[in-house]
């Protein structure tokens, strides 16, 4: 977004509008000085409170807490507890410990019930980013479109102040230069204006990207990852009922079935823990971009905030 203050590099379409407008403004008419593209001032105040409303969306910025638990629940569990280590699952199997081999089934199920319930939650999250991304398309549109009049309101005081200014170079009439005085305080305000319109459509390409960043991650990486981790969990619970079973049968003679059981799990668990450490370090790159993208967002609340309040001065 450049302003375009110069008659002559002005599309003819532009500098045709530009002009008639201009014709438009009476210099006695004061009160129609200030209501000069006071209209446009207005709709942008009111488009600054409709994106501050937006980039405070709660719905959106739910991602990092569940990315946060999501995380908990899956430290707070280790696959080797299913391994032989030790006094560890299998061992305990054949310690004779069903009870606390049962406790630790029912942990790794209890768990893999909450992520499941954590990745619809997430996947709903993934769908109010897309909205947003969408509601801020079109706020983007309305910026641009609030740009562009205030723009024009702007190069039609121009044209009016240089007819004025040309004017008064020649009769030097009073009435003339307070009209001109006043304009230029009309034009600087409009141009504060559109300097806010400038500003406001980085900040709002900025949230875009860090939505549609975050969207394609939980999309890409945490809603493949887990069903993934879930398929796994479930293959190894499986078999590790199936190794309380093979307790009976060791004792029964039939160790070498046991034993290649115990082995099928024990593979199966490396995939297991080889999975759980992709999942947990997409959750880390997931929550980092959230942490980013929250932060912009709580950036471009402060400006317009400053913006609203009328505390800063854009051109500065």
């Amino acid at each position: 977004m450049t302003g375009l203050n110069n008659s002559e590099t002005m599309p003819e379409a532009f500098r045709l509008k530009a002009m008639k407008l201009a014709e438009m403004m009476n210099e006695k008419d004061h009160q129609g000085l200030v209501r000069f593209g006071a209209e446009e001032q207005k709709k942008l105040a009111a488009f600054a409170n409709t994106m501050l409303n937006q980039v405070r969306k709660q719905d959106v910025s739910d991602a990092g807490g569940m990315i946060g638990d999501l995380t908990a629940m899956l430290q707070d569990i280790d696959p080797d507890d299913l391994m032989e280590k030790k006094a560890s699952f299998i061992g305990r199997l054949f310690r004779k410990s069903p009870p606390r081999s049962q406790e630790i089934l029912s942990r790794f199920q209890k768990t893999g019930a909450q992520i499941d319930r954590l990745g619809i939650r997430l996947e709903m999250s993934q769908s109010a980013l897309l909205a947003d991304i969408d509601v801020l398309e079109r706020l983007y549109e309305a910026n641009q479109q609030y740009y562009e009049s205030l723009n024009l309101y702007i190069a039609a005081g121009e044209l009016k102040l240089r007819e004025v200014q040309d004017r008064i170079e020649l009769n030097g009439s009073e009435e003339d230069s307070e009209f001109a005085e006043h304009l230029e305080k009309r034009l600087f305000d409009l141009k504060v204006s559109r300097e806010i319109a400038r500003q406001s459509a980085p900040q709002i390409r900025m949230i875009q990207k860090a939505n549609h960043m975050l969207a394609e991650k939980i999309q890409s990486s945490i809603m493949t990852l887990i069903p993934l981790w879930k398929n796994q969990v479930t293959i190894a619970l499986s078999l590790a009922r199936q190794s309380l079973a093979a307790n009976a049968e060791a004792q029964a003679g039939k160790a070498s079935e046991a034993l290649a059981g115990q082995n099928k799990m024990l593979l199966e668990i490396e995939s297991l823990k080889r999975n759980q450490l992709n999942l947990l370090s997409s959750l880390e790159e997931t929550g980092q971009m959230e942490r980013e993208g929250r932060m912009k967002r709580e950036q471009a609340e402060q400006k317009l905030m400053h913006f609203g309040e009328g505390d800063i001065n854009p051109l500065q």
